[in-house]
């Protein structure tokens, strides 16, 4: 049984109640007369405003703008709640990223996790079912949110730190062995000392809180562990045996003075923050990608029986590229009529999906890198090539090269301006005019505006080795630009864009 959703058709009246109870929602049917034996009523609920987002992406909402399956309107979404999650966890304090990851833990990575694993040995067709494809989304989802949470975890936590060590492979609970054996207390930790002296002290046996200063090395294997001691006051104790210290009780603690219970709060709240932190980040290391099911996943996008799910992960992947591109303001409004021509987006789409395959495969890194390097010049010269056979021809297929104005049927290309000649700005000229026989398409701006910047975007997000190095100037020469003076004008365009 389903429940239809009514969204803005006037014609359509809502007969069903929704109650949301926080683990999971009920529904109420609302009939005005009984409905007789096999008769039908079509079930509608209202989810109202908070649901205008989700009508959008379906295709039905106020705004009457393109659903998902159009490229740019679901990347322009997925880019903005991308934007918004990483601004939302950059305010999270230490109790948030423990609550939430809590939640995930308990809540959600087993069941993904155990759904993904077991789609692998599934996925035989050419199609993959909806809930699979959700789960492989959602598996990936939680490997970049992952990174933004582990970001954040390391910056508000940098005050609970002792020494980078400590917080490193070492267990939290770990203390630092003295010649096979193992001391009770560490450094920094409050101990309660039980009437403690030494015969050839003056001073009187002391019994009270003190810190541990340091964990002093036995001279034999025999000798009992021994510590020095911090009272307050700057005062301390040498060689004090373990054995007269233990764990203060809370009524020892009532009697200090209020300067050490401040002291003592804040060790505490630093040592109970290290088996949380460490819990933590043995969370984020579940959440994290398997580079094992990165190999299996280009493996099967290898064959036609595992492209579906590929086709999934490459979304996603691409997405994630797009969404750092977007952030440098390296490569903006990806697919945008008004701003990338037909040919550079899918020039775009197919260096994405080869940089997808080159992100999943932790194989012989070196030689897809390289593969990888003249995928980018090939690609590059096959654009170029046809850029300038479609300047030639006149023909109809230039619409390849054209632009389209947002909230306009106009369609132009970019020709040359007559009064700057040469310059890489160019002027709009209508498809119309220029099959006609008028304007000269301006061939060098395409070259650079259009595929340089995407090829020299895409190589920003590799990390290049010694022997299979991108360079801009070679791309540049190999398509018969000037590499200064494009590099300038794409500079410019991109300052332009950030202000």
């Amino acid at each position: 049984m389903y429940v239809n959703e009514v969204g803005h058709n006037p014609d359509l009246q809502q007969n069903v109640v929704s109650r949301d109870n926080h683990r999971s929602v009920s529904y109420y049917l609302l009939l005005e007369e009984p409905l007789e034996k096999g008769q039908t009523v079509e079930l509608l609920v209202h989810y109202l405003d908070g649901y205008e987002e989700m009508r959008e992406r379906k295709g039905y909402g106020k705004a009457n703008v393109k659903c998902d399956k159009d490229d740019y309107a679901r990347l322009q979404r997925n880019l903005k709640e991308r934007a918004a999650m990483e601004r939302h966890i950059q305010s999270y304090n230490t109790v948030d990223i423990e609550r939430i990851l809590n939640f995930i833990s308990q809540r959600v990575l087993q069941g993904v996790v155990e759904a993904t694993v077991e789609s692998l040995s599934m996925v035989t067709g050419t199609d993959i079912s909806e809930t699979i494809s959700r789960q492989w989304i959602a598996r990936r989802r939680l490997h970049w949110i992952s990174v933004f949470i582990k970001s954040q975890l390391d910056t508000v936590s940098s005050r609970y730190r002792r020494e980078e060590d400590s917080l490193g492979d070492a267990s939290p609970t770990a203390h630092t062995p003295i010649d096979g054996l193992t001391n009770l207390y560490r450094k920094g930790q409050f101990v309660y000392v039980n009437g403690w002296y030494r015969p050839e002290d003056a001073r009187p046996e002391y019994s009270g809180i003190a810190t541990i200063d340091a964990v002093r090395p036995r001279k034999s294997p025999t000798e009992e562990i021994q510590y020095d001691l911090a009272l307050e006051g700057n005062k301390y104790l040498r060689e004090v045996d373990e054995a007269v210290l233990t764990h203060p009780t809370d009524d020892e603690l009532d009697n200090i003075s209020k300067r050490m219970q401040i002291a003592w709060k804040k060790w505490k709240e630093k040592d109970d923050w290290v088996p949380k932190y460490h819990h933590m980040l043995e969370i984020l290391k579940q959440m994290s990608w398997e580079e094992t099911v990165g190999d299996m996943i280009a493996s099967k996008g290898r064959a036609p029986c595992g492209k579906a799910l590929f086709d999934v992960i490459n979304q996603e992947l691409s997405e994630e590229a797009l969404f750092n591109l977007a952030k440098s303001k390296y490569l903006t409004n990806p697919f945008c009529r008004s701003e990338w021509c037909t040919l550079s987006s899918a020039v775009l789409r197919k260096l994405l999906r080869i940089l997808t395959m080159l992100k999943l495969s932790t194989k012989n890194p070196d030689g897809i890198r390289t593969k990888f390097l003249k995928t980018l010049k090939r690609q590059a010269k096959e654009a170029a090539s046809c850029v300038r056979s479609l300047a030639d021809k006149r023909q109809d297929t230039v619409l390849a090269l054209a632009f389209k104005t947002v909230g306009a049927d106009k369609v132009y290309v970019v020709a040359i301006n007559p009064e700057l000649p040469s310059s890489l700005e160019g002027i709009q000229l209508s498809v119309e005019r220029f099959t006609s026989g008028e304007g000269e398409l301006h061939i060098q701006w395409y070259l650079v505006t259009q595929f340089i910047a995407v090829v020299d975007a895409i190589a920003s997000l590799v990390n290049w080795v010694q022997g299979a190095e991108y360079s801009f100037e070679d791309l540049c020469e190999s398509l018969g630009v000037n590499a200064v003076a494009a590099q300038n004008f794409l500079r410019m365009a991109r300052n332009a864009k950030v202000g």
